[in-house]
């Protein structure tokens, strides 16, 4: 595991949700499917983001897609 795998499975358990598959194909984007017990979806991260705010847009758009 890659240290960009390890922290969006770090960001995405300190909202309390659960990451069900983490796959990188080749357009260099993580798809990682997440589920809060309920309901499960697709949301896809960055591999090298060109913003130092990812971390922060992305804890923003889980809350709002998961009403966290």
């Amino acid at each position: 595991m890659d240290r960009r795998e390890l922290e969006i499975k770090q960001i995405v358990e300190r909202l309390g949700l659960r990451v069900v598959s983490l796959k990188r194909p080749r357009s260099g984007h993580y798809k990682v499917v997440i589920t809060n017990g309920k309901e499960d979806k697709l949301v896809i991260f960055p591999c090298s983001a060109s913003d130092y705010r990812w971390t922060l847009n992305k804890k923003s758009q889980l809350k709002n897609l998961f009403h966290v």
